[in-house]
């Protein structure tokens, strides 16, 4: 596994409607600067993140329901800064916010979606001024989202402050419709040509991370263990998983889970959601589910983190450039950026 594929693992899991899937995160925007046009249904151009505390992101061509929070609304709804502390995983109960010892080392998932905005903007003005594509109605780009910083995909629902009558929302945001039709009589292969050269610009501009100059400074490492495949994660689950189901909930007994988050949630109603929540933090406060299930997440990440320090310190220098190169690029095309703490 890569330093961030324990959230690719875990989100593997809440996606049960759909195939599995293993993505490398780090390989994911090396491609990104690597695109290729097509001719079928036009060019697309799609980013999106996960909503995960942790501090990762993924990015995939899916496009769940958005889910915003106004631009008049970004000040206060910010949470205020926390910092990591490298011997325990920190709950914010005042603002929902979760800190694990790793996210010193790298990107929220709201700096990481900073720089697939800025990709995305400048992809679509440069293919435009090509003249090889037609830009779809509308501005130039959706206004950054403002991703909450909330544990979820590692502990699931931990406070009751996260039930808000939907509960168990996708935490999946998308940046908005960035697919271009194609002019008419363009070549397929001078619409490649010319999509790896806007490609080629955002790397200059330094709005790509790349993860290949990170591998060139340190050897990678292998990546961090997700609490959820060790032995004592899985106990963890399971017990959790029991009560869950002893409550009531649907819960299948020989499912792979490494997650805390009930099945089924996803196409459960409002009613049903608000009632598998009920069970959900019932059984994590009896059993005192996340309090050890963080236990675990800091003994992995604490053993990773001295095994790979050069390396995660060297990966979040890049990171540092390209997202300061990402929110200038976009400050001056003026699309706005929420606060980062």
């Amino acid at each position: 596994m890569t330093p961030d594929d324990d959230l690719v693992e875990h989100l593997r899991h809440l996606s049960r409607s759909t195939p599995p899937s293993t993505v490398d995160r780090d390989e994911v925007l090396r491609r990104g600067r690597r695109r290729r046009g097509t001719r079928a249904g036009g060019v697309g151009v799609a980013v999106v993140a996960a909503v995960v505390a942790s501090g990762v992101g993924v990015h995939a061509l899916v496009t769940p329901a958005p889910q915003r929070v106004p631009l008049a609304d970004v000040e206060t709804a910010a949470p205020t800064p926390t910092a990591p502390d490298p011997d325990a995983v920190v709950f914010d109960e005042e603002n929902t916010v979760v800190i694990e010892p790793l996210d010193a080392y790298r990107w929220s998932d709201q700096e990481l979606v900073i720089p697939l905005v800025a990709q995305a903007h400048h992809t679509r003005r440069c293919l435009s001024a090509a003249r090889v594509v037609d830009p779809p109605a509308g501005p130039d780009s959706d206004p950054v989202p403002l991703l909450p910083r909330d544990g979820y995909n590692t502990f699931g629902l931990w406070s009751p402050a996260q039930v808000d009558g939907t509960d168990y929302g996708s935490r999946m945001i998308e940046t908005g419709d960035m697919t271009f039709r194609e002019k008419p009589g363009v070549d397929a292969v001078e619409l490649a040509a010319v999509d790896m050269r806007c490609a080629a610009e955002a790397a200059d501009l330094d709005l790509v991370y790349d993860a290949d100059e990170v591998d060139a400074l340190v050897p990678r490492p292998d990546g961090v263990t997700w609490a959820g495949y060790t032995d004592d994660g899985r106990a963890i689950i399971e017990q959790w998983a029991e009560c869950v189901r002893s409550a009531g909930v649907p819960m299948a007994d020989d499912a792979d889970r490494a997650v805390l988050v009930p099945d089924g949630v996803e196409t459960a109603d409002p009613v049903q959601r608000r009632r598998i929540a009920a069970a959900d933090l019932g059984c994590k406060e009896r059993l005192g589910t996340v309090e050890a299930f963080a236990e675990v997440v800091v003994r992995e990440q604490k053993a990773y983190i001295g095994e790979a320090r050069d390396y995660l310190e060297a990966k979040a220098q890049v990171q540092e450039r390209v997202l300061a190169a990402s929110v200038a690029y976009l400050e001056r095309e003026g699309v706005e950026v929420p606060p980062l703490p």
